[in-house]
């Protein structure tokens, strides 16, 4: 089984892997489970086949959401997590911002982009949604809403994409975008000066420490 391929080269490698108990896996609605820390400390879970859902979820407001895309992963140190995606696993850097790199498995422009902190855990979650349209739709739905908007709207450098940046109730910051590039074996990884133009072409200025926090200081 690959899951099971993965975990013994995960120790292998000196990594501790935990198996996922019956409940956790019944929670999560997937067959199997395995968790490991990478080197910051984050948590991560690899799963074997994930049930199929069989109901529509309806929910409350259609902002436009096509795809779960990537998260922002926080890192004490840039370059050795970056080496961990990319020894241990198939993740290669398509861009850096600062140290900060863009990271993928596939075409997509980045899976997991790892923002240097302090601390570990989750740094941004990101939605696909269908068009620029949903983009500011929400936009200003959540404005008048009195939602925190931390970033946006904008346009990435890195990837081209269209974004809005809001904090969700319990702290944790949301992302939509629109027009997140693909890539092919072509493409050539870029450096990104870590500055507000490296992050926004438009000029939008954030509100998220790992965005501004300058790594010269």
């Amino acid at each position: 089984m690959e899951l099971e391929d993965a975990a013994a080269a995960l120790t292998r490698a000196g990594v501790a892997v935990e198996r996922g108990t019956d409940a956790e896996c019944e929670a999560r609605r997937v067959m199997e489970l395995v968790r490991f820390r990478d080197p910051t400390g984050n948590k991560i879970e690899l799963v074997w086949r994930p049930h199929v859902a069989t109901r529509r979820c309806f929910l409350s407001r259609d902002a436009g959401i096509t795809a779960f895309n990537h998260i922002g992963l926080r890192t004490s140190d840039a370059p050795r997590d970056e080496r961990f995606w990319s020894t241990l696993f198939n993740f290669r850097a398509n861009d850096w911002i600062g140290t900060a790199g863009l990271i993928s498995f596939d075409s997509i422009h980045h899976r997991f982009a790892l923002f240097p902190s302090d601390h570990p855990g989750v740094q941004h979650i990101n939605f696909q949604v269908a068009s620029l349209d949903d983009v500011m739709r929400s936009y200003y739905f959540l404005t008048d809403r009195q939602v925190k908007i931390v970033f946006g709207p904008g346009r990435h450098y890195a990837s081209t994409a269209c974004f809005l940046y809001f904090e969700g109730p319990n702290g944790m910051v949301y992302e939509y975008s629109w027009g997140l590039m693909s890539i092919d074996h072509t493409w050539r990884p870029r450096q990104i000066p870590f500055e507000d133009g490296g992050f926004c072409v438009w000029g939008a200025r954030p509100d998220v420490p790992e965005f501004m926090s300058s790594e010269t200081e």
